[in-house]
């Protein structure tokens, strides 16, 4: 079943005790977040979104190697390896809520996009926890002042709005165009 990919994540519990591995409960913070279906709901606070932060190369190191691995993708923050992972998106979910109840595979997409934009573009990782007017209230983004025409980048929304795309080249163009605004040169 597409949306139900399973992936071994590491959590702050299981990295601190040297185990990685399928669980169904994490502790995010000082909350446990059960997990169901195709993954967990979190409402981060401020502590929350550092533990997150803090488990990006963890995760990143997974889903460079075990997941590209298993899905014969080549994985390398590349302009080119974010087509090859829209077109592996495109091939799995049928639409975006379907990749939107995966929360675990989400989350690492999120990362590994947000992860490439940041190496071709700089930037750091935010999370707006106070406006709730924002459009990205409480989901991570990138941010830099660099960025220019938008104050935030966020790569959830790029793997989800990918598939009603359909176009297999959707978030590479977005980063592109960012690069083309920032006069950074695109060496494909």
């Amino acid at each position: 079943m597409h949306n139900r990919y399973e992936v071994d994540l590491p959590t702050r519990n299981n990295v601190a005790s040297g185990e990685a591995g399928k669980y169904q409960s994490r502790t995010v913070g000082d909350t446990e977040c059960q997990i169901s279906g195709g993954g967990e709901r979190v409402m981060y606070t401020q502590d929350d979104f550092q533990d997150w932060i803090s488990l990006i190369d963890i995760k990143m190191d997974l889903f460079t190697g075990v997941f590209a691995r298993e899905n014969k993708l080549t994985l390398n923050c590349s302009i080119e390896s974010l087509d090859e992972l829209e077109n592996w998106i495109l091939s799995k979910f049928k639409d975006s809520y379907e990749l939107i109840e995966n929360h675990k595979l989400l989350d690492l997409l999120g990362i590994y996009i947000g992860e490439t934009f940041r190496k071709h573009l700089g930037g750091k990782w935010y999370m707006d926890l106070e406006d709730k007017k924002n459009a990205y209230y409480h989901m991570p983004v990138l941010t830099s002042p660099n960025y220019k025409g938008l104050i935030y980048l966020a790569p959830l929304t790029f793997a989800t709005a990918c598939i009603s795309r359909n176009k297999g080249n959707y978030i590479s163009t977005i980063l592109k165009n960012c690069m083309e605004d920032m006069n950074i040169p695109i060496n494909e």
